[in-house]
């Protein structure tokens, strides 16, 4: 398991296929030119950069990850099918912004949901509201949302601020990661560098 967030999605730039000199954005259907890009390169545009993390965590760790991730797929598909529910009753699209109040009321009511850290489920919604858009976006190859089944690859992903990397000596950090009661988690870590922050 490794953390995951937004921020390194910024950096990374896909080759456009109009073949216009631009390249699209991947969170929005703005384009981006090459001198922007190239600027990006050659550092006059400050690009955010990060580190991978692979994590170590205890059996019982490894057991509360597993069924965060489980209730992450268990909101991504109960969000999708909400939304195309409330399409196909009255062609109205919900957005995260809509859900995530749904969402708390529903954390006070299932104990097995309140267990997510918020900031995890919240994550799942927005990248939902993601798959939307692509799927919108006409140059964008992405098709419509899918439910994702038990055995999918299972992922769980957390907003930057919320995920803590302290360094114990030399060679070993330990990552601390929100848990459903609010205080982290630490795991032993270690690091590895990377040009970007990993998907």
């Amino acid at each position: 398991m490794r953390p995951a967030g937004d921020s390194g999605a910024a950096n990374h730039v896909r080759a456009g296929r109009s073949g216009t000199g631009s390249f699209p954005h991947p969170r929005t259907s703005e384009h981006v030119s090459r001198r922007a890009v190239a600027a990006i390169n050659h550092g006059e545009v400050k690009a955010d950069t990060g580190r991978r993390y692979r994590l170590y965590p205890t059996p019982q760790q490894e057991q509360i990850l597993t069924g965060w991730g489980h209730t992450v797929r268990a909101v991504w598909n109960m969000a999708l099918a909400q939304r195309v529910y409330i399409w196909e009753q009255r062609r109205y699209t919900m957005r995260a912004v809509e859900q995530c109040k749904e969402l708390t009321r529903a954390r006070g009511e299932l104990p097995w949901l309140a267990e997510l850290p918020a900031q995890a489920a919240q994550q799942v919604l927005r990248q939902l509201d993601r798959a939307y858009d692509n799927f919108w976006d006409p140059g964008h190859p992405a098709g419509f949302p899918v439910y994702k089944k038990r055995s999918s690859r299972l992922s769980i992903s957390l907003p930057g601020q919320a995920v803590a990397v302290r360094k114990v000596n030399r060679k070993w950090p330990r990552c601390g990661c929100p848990s459903s009661a609010g205080s982290a988690s630490a795991f032993p870590a270690h690091s590895e560098a990377r040009s970007e922050m990993p998907p």
